[in-house]
């Protein structure tokens, strides 16, 4: 009896440990695609914010030029 027991018991485990894997291997995949979707959102980030530079650049160098025409 108790030999059942610890088999049904190492069943469960096993069952339990397919289960922590198949979760695993779910997380992983959610992991990997927000990680994608943080890399474009940098880039998206990264080139507003260089557009803005060049934005701010041109018009602080064409008030300049004003300034200065008669």
């Amino acid at each position: 009896a108790m030999d059942e027991r610890f088999q049904a018991m190492e069943k469960r485990f096993e069952t339990m440990d397919k289960r922590f894997e198949a979760l695993q291997r779910e997380m992983g995949t959610r992991f990997e695609a927000m990680d994608e979707r943080f890399q474009a959102m940098e880039k998206r980030f990264l080139t507003l914010q260089w557009t803005m530079g060049i934005g701010f650049s041109f018009l602080t160098v064409l008030m300049g030029i004003l300034k200065f025409w008669p």
